[in-house]
């Protein structure tokens, strides 16, 4: 019986031992889930533990570990395992904020998987356009089909407590849609240039190639991210590179659509 060292999300500054029957060093870095308390929890394997210093009769038993994706590589450990040290932070919760989000589920069961956004199906909107008479499913096929786009099954089951989303899944009424959070990306209209804005961007690209600083003068909302993104849109059409390095948090949302 191997024991594995998890690091579980909670503030306190230690990992967890647990009893793993297959567990190899293979699988350091691997998320597993795990009895905590009268509950689970996900963590994450960061070392295994010596055979002969605890009697692993006496630990709990890991409940599944996630194999269906490559284990985190060592230096990823070790970068978190420094920060922890740093900052003096507890290594658990470092992990769970650096950790990708399609990787903080040990089941490998997405948010998306537990409630997936559901449309009308063909057949869905054949019944609703045949329908004579009302009822409870097809109140909220209407109300679907009049909403813009897909929508999450909670929100559904909330707009009817429940019961009839269940019946359009049978019935093959609602599908599951495709979900591509990255489809949204770089696919609206650009917002115009102000007078001030298209002058200062003209004014640089008249510099011509070659290292130059710019220092841009205005107060928060003038309109300066949209300058620093078009210059650099440019420069990638260019096959350039651009390295940005974002100010503040707030601006990370509008830098990730564009």
């Amino acid at each position: 019986m191997a024991i594995v060292r998890v690091a579980l999300p909670i503030p306190l500054p230690q990992v967890f031992d647990y009893a793993a029957a297959d567990a190899t060093e293979a699988d350091i870095g691997r998320c597993v889930k795990v009895p905590f308390g009268r509950g689970e929890r996900n963590g994450l394997i960061v070392d295994l533990g010596e055979v002969g210093e605890i009697d692993a009769a006496r630990l709990k038993v890991v409940h599944h570990i996630q194999r269906s994706v490559p284990a985190l590589p060592a230096d990823w450990l070790a970068l978190v395992g420094f920060v922890a040290r740093y900052y003096h932070a507890p290594l658990g919760e470092v992990v769970a904020l650096a950790l990708p989000p399609g990787l903080r589920r040990a089941d490998g069961v997405s948010d998306a998987d537990e409630d997936p956004l559901l449309d009308l199906s063909p057949a869905g909107r054949g019944a609703l356009a045949a329908a004579k008479r009302a009822s409870k499913a097809l109140t909220l096929l209407q109300a679907l089909a009049m909403a813009s786009g897909p929508w999450r099954r909670s929100v559904i089951r909330a707009l009817d407590g429940g019961e009839a989303v269940g019946d359009l899944l049978r019935r093959g009424w609602l599908m599951a849609a495709v979900e591509d959070s990255r489809a949204a990306h770089g696919t609206g209209t650009l917002p115009g240039l102000t007078a001030e804005q298209a002058a200062a961007v003209d004014a640089i690209l008249a510099g011509g190639p070659g290292f130059r600083p710019w220092l841009l003068h205005g107060v928060t909302g003038s309109g300066k991210t949209e300058v620093y993104l078009r210059l650099a849109a440019h420069m990638l059409a260019q096959g350039r590179q651009v390295l940005m390095l974002v100010p503040e948090i707030a601006l990370t949302p509008q830098l990730e659509q564009r």
